[in-house]
């Protein structure tokens, strides 16, 4: 039967912080006899059986047992889903931030399984403090996600959950909810002071944020008031036509002719930058993650209905796909990216060019600090050298290529783990903004250590992935010319 087990299975915490599971030898008896044939089925029809379940539950009208029963099954399951998402977050963080499952579990597993949440006990004592899986009752609608994804989001944004996550330095928000809840003139600042963008980058980054302000947040505001969404729900990226909008609106106030793929790409980069602010903030630091756990797999099953074969081996080969796309993709991004630096430097200070390669050299493959650097290249302060490198935007706009770059390649990969015929567009659309976020929080991690490498590392070449590619392109380049 396997993950249907866990509809009669609880895991909770019991007195002594312990994690145990209750086997609710009744709800099994009840669940063979209500719906045998889904039952006795395989795990694809799991969505089937929550649907059954979620409309007994909410029936009543309904015989009262079935109402309590069905509940019961559903609070079991999610007990199960708050769990692996427990331990699916260690897995991802808890090495550099500092925590385990365990820590999780006593936030996120409050439910003692006990007394049902339906009408009659809302209001009485023992419900007082409604738990997570209460929440996770009450929001869950089968036509909008998974259960297993619905869960996830609820334990990520869960009050208890969040606030220890941020006392760990951990900041698990969107792309689009960073660029969403920005004000203008804290952008202003971010940019100038943490950032060091010249005046007229930061005037344009900023006209960008506010064409994305005008957009989303006027098209998110309409969405609450028809009630398509609800609470809080998570930001999803823009839409192509939302894109297009935005695009629009850029043309007008800056005459500048952007693409969407170009609107997108700037945008994440604009995040990224708002972000590494975000958690610098927080834990006075720039923190790394690791490459060699990513969750894409995990993510694109949990994000469909239909099964996925979760043999080990099927898994070790989607992993070591993923990790074989990384460093052509890095290399790609480098490429594209330092072509339109060049282009760009050539039509505005063509005599910076030589000087600002050299630089770049000097700084990633040679270790010089940026103090040595400048008289190197004519120029006389540490701060001219800072200007020219740019190196935090070229980051980002490099994660930002690298992100797109990757989620394709994965994206296709991972459509061969899964039944895409039984698949809509919607759906599809679910699974590639999952695995986005988790390339997303992967490739950050490799810039993170980029850029911490190049803070505290001197008189070497630095050793970072990034730093090697971009080696690799400069010596390729100087050898071509």
């Amino acid at each position: 039967m396997g993950v249907l087990l866990d509809y009669w299975r609880f895991t909770k915490i019991n007195s002594s912080g312990q994690r145990v599971v209750e086997e609710k030898v009744e709800i099994e008896e009840w669940l063979t006899q209500v719906v045998p044939s889904l039952v006795n089925q395989q795990d694809g029809h799991e969505p089937p059986l929550q649907r059954i379940l979620l409309s007994m539950r909410r029936n009543q009208n309904g015989p009262e047992n079935d109402r309590v029963y069905s509940e019961l099954s559903l609070r079991c399951k999610i007990s199960r889903c708050i769990e692996k998402t427990c331990i699916q977050l260690e897995m991802r963080f808890g090495d550099r931030h500092r925590f385990t499952r365990r820590d999780l579990f006593v936030l996120a597993l409050d439910d003692d399984g006990r007394a049902p949440f339906l009408d009659s006990t809302l209001d009485s004592a023992a419900h007082s403090y409604r738990p997570l899986s209460f929440k996770v009752l009450e929001s869950f609608d089968p036509d909008r996600a998974a259960l297993n994804t619905w869960v996830m989001r609820q334990v990520r944004h869960h009050p208890t959950v969040k606030a220890f996550l941020h006392e760990q330095g951990l900041i698990l928000v969107t792309d689009w909810a960073i660029l969403k809840d920005t004000r203008i003139e804290q952008t202003r600042q971010i940019l100038d002071e943490f950032h060091s963008l010249s005046k007229h980058e930061n005037n344009q980054a900023c006209q960008l944020l506010q064409a994305y302000h005008q957009v989303y947040r006027s098209d998110r505001l309409q969405q609450r008031q028809r009630g398509t969404i609800k609470g809080r729900a998570e930001c999803t990226p823009p839409t192509r036509e939302q894109l297009k909008r935005i695009a629009s609106i850029i043309q007008s106030t800056m005459e500048e002719c952007w693409s969407v793929e170009v609107t997108m790409e700037r945008l994440q980069v604009l995040a990224t930058l708002l972000r590494q602010y975000r958690v610098y903030t927080r834990c006075k630091t720039l923190p790394t993650e690791s490459l060699d756990a990513p969750q894409t797999y995990e993510i694109a099953a949990q994000s469909q209905a239909p099964t996925i074969d979760h043999d080990q081996g099927e898994q070790d080969d989607f992993l070591s796909y993923y990790r074989s796309q990384l460093a052509p993709c890095l290399d790609q991004a480098i490429t594209e990216v330092m072509g339109d630096r060049l282009s760009s430097l050539k039509r505005k200070k063509p005599q910076m060019v030589q000087p600002f390669l050299m630089a770049m050299h000097l700084f990633h493959c040679g270790g010089y600090s940026m103090g040595e650097i400048a008289p190197l290249i004519g120029l006389k302060a540490q701060f001219q050298v800072t200007r020219l490198l740019k190196l935090k935007e070229l980051r980002a706009t490099v994660q930002a290529r690298m992100i797109t770059l990757l989620l394709d390649r994965v994206v296709d990969q991972a459509k061969h783990h899964l039944d895409i015929d039984h698949l809509d567009t919607g759906q599809l659309d679910r699974i590639s903004d999952q695995i986005r976020d988790a390339l997303n929080d992967d490739v950050v991690a490799l810039m993170y250590a980029s850029e911490a490498e190049a803070t505290t590392v001197k008189h070497r070449p630095l050793t970072s992935m990034f730093a090697q590619c971009l080696c690799s392109y400069l010596e390729t380049r100087s050898l071509a010319s």
